[in-house]
């Protein structure tokens, strides 16, 4: 996979507005009209895919060249300075340089005015929902009424603060809560685990009962949106995808709702589109999935926010079309896509999500494998189990590395099918929680790597298949990267050889 490059990935996440900001920023920052940073911010922002040869060649005889290293790590800073000044407009941000003068005033002993600028943070950070600044603003006044001998404070006021303390405590508890909840299913389900003993009781009785609602009052979106998510994740995992959609879909109407709601986190809101759009296809509902398609190729905000969006669109929009022809089997028409995939991987490499890449190169694989292209698919599940790191999940990782071993099989390369089944043996030995349908290829890993029978090692599988068929199962779950899993089961299973 191709270097991340920091400064590159920083340039191109600006938007439009950010990039002009940057540069009257500069004009006022930097002296002299010779301005290494914006010429190197240029050549970095005009580029599509990072060169640094390059920007070099560009900057051949420029002053910065001789310290090409420290300008563009000074450049990397100047920006995140630059969108410091800039996100002055962000209630997060109002709220913490309130916070920074409460606390200069409180050093210069001033209380009163520190006070007054306390009660303003408390009123923004109500009004946004800032659950963390609540506490800090809390904090905060207790501190002055304690350094002031409680001469400021009032008794109603005395009351009111032990109230929102509690209400901030209780909010805050059932967000790390939430957040607990989704992070331990999210890991669950990488690994293709089906259960994870207290995360799946608490989840099972927290969807027993009715979603937390929005309380105005509080602001508690946050909670809001992480409890749809839990119950979106849990459902899916629980076989019960139809009920993961309605989730699923209630988390983008919501966040499409009062105007430009997700543009406050556009990539919580990029991740549900994703969700939702894979949910639409592997149910089968494909007039919706192409309408989310249509939303996504069509919304001009998603093509101007920044690069990193606009990476995410062009990338969801091959993906859910090449997903599409692979629940319907239809490798002729997935495989035209190989041209397309390329183009965006090479275009947007940078800033694809590792895990999008592997499932890209298993889909060709696997069309691949089905028109008999049998030395290109093999090529394609090695890319997907050499590429793979310890956050890919065991599933995706177990049915490339058995769809490479077919692959081999059907070139007919006994000695690399050897070789290879060796490796997957030595994956699956050293791999933690592997589910009870991955161990089950173990001892069919052990059956390749001692095969040493004379006879057609395909004939020889194909019976061993025919004797030990209850020991390959399909993940009881069709949706998400198991779906590749349970694909390639099917495939053994059926003796394809």
């Amino acid at each position: 996979m191709p270097k991340r490059d920091k400064l590159f990935l920083l340039v191109k996440s600006l938007t439009k507005s950010e990039k002009r900001y940057f540069s009257i920023y500069t004009k006022m920052h930097i002296k002299g009209e010779d301005n290494d940073y914006m010429k190197l911010f240029k050549a970095f922002e005009k580029q599509d895919t990072l060169n640094e040869n390059e920007i070099r060649q560009w900057l051949q005889g420029e002053k910065l060249m001789e310290h090409y290293a420290v300008t563009k790590s000074y450049l990397y800073d100047l920006i995140l300075k630059a969108m410091r000044s800039y996100s002055k407009h962000s209630a997060e941000k109002k709220v913490m340089d309130l916070l920074q003068d409460v606390e200069f005033l409180y050093t210069k002993g001033i209380f009163d005015q520190a006070l007054q600028l306390n009660r303003k943070a408390r009123e923004l950070a109500s009004e946004s929902g800032l659950v963390a600044a609540m506490d800090l603003i809390l904090h905060w006044e207790k501190l002055i009424h304690l350094a002031t001998g409680f001469s400021l404070i009032k008794e109603d006021r005395l009351g009111s603060i032990a109230e929102q303390q509690d209400k901030v405590q209780s909010n805050r508890e059932e967000l790390h809560h939430l957040w607990l909840l989704c992070a331990g299913m999210a890991l669950r389900q990488r690994k293709g685990l089906l259960s994870r003993g207290n995360i799946n009781t608490q989840m099972e009785e927290r969807i027993a009962l009715p979603p937390t609602p929005i309380d105005p009052e509080l602001n508690n979106y946050r909670v809001y949106f992480l409890d749809l998510y839990a119950r979106a994740l849990h459902t899916s995992f629980g076989a019960n995808a139809e009920e993961s959609l309605v989730w699923i879909q209630r988390i983008t109407t919501f966040m499409e709702s009062e105007g430009d709601r997700w543009l406050r986190h556009p990539y919580l809101y990029s991740r549900a589109l994703t969700d939702r759009l894979e949910l639409e296809v592997d149910l089968n509902h494909l007039e919706a999935a192409k309408q989310t398609l249509e939303y996504i190729q069509n919304t001009q905000r998603f093509k101007d926010l920044n690069s990193y969006f606009d990476a995410w669109r062009q990338v969801v929009i091959v993906f859910g079309r090449i997903l599409i022809h692979f629940h319907h089997d239809a490798a002729s028409e997935g495989i035209r896509f190989q041209t397309d995939v390329r183009n965006v991987l090479k275009k947007f490499a940078p800033f694809i999500n590792p895990l999008k890449e592997l499932e890209f190169y298993f889909l060709l694989g696997y069309f691949c494998y089905r028109m008999e292209d049998w030395e290109q698919a093999e090529g394609y599940f090695n890319d997907v189990v050499y590429e793979a790191d310890e956050t890919t999940p065991t599933h995706l990782i177990t049915a490339a590395w058995m769809m490479r071993i077919l692959s081999l099989m059907q070139i007919d390369n006994r000695k690399r099918v050897l070789r290879v089944s060796e490796r997957f043996l030595g994956f699956l030995e050293d791999a933690k929680d592997l589910s009870e349908q991955e161990k089950g290829f173990i001892s069919l890993a052990k059956f390749l790597t001692n095969h040493s029978g004379s006879g057609s090692m395909s004939e020889d599988l194909n019976l061993y298949l025919r004797k030990n068929k209850n020991s390959l199962n399909v993940l009881p779950i069709h949706v998400g990267n198991r779906r590749y899993f349970n694909r390639m089961v099917q495939l053994v299973q059926n003796n394809p050889l």
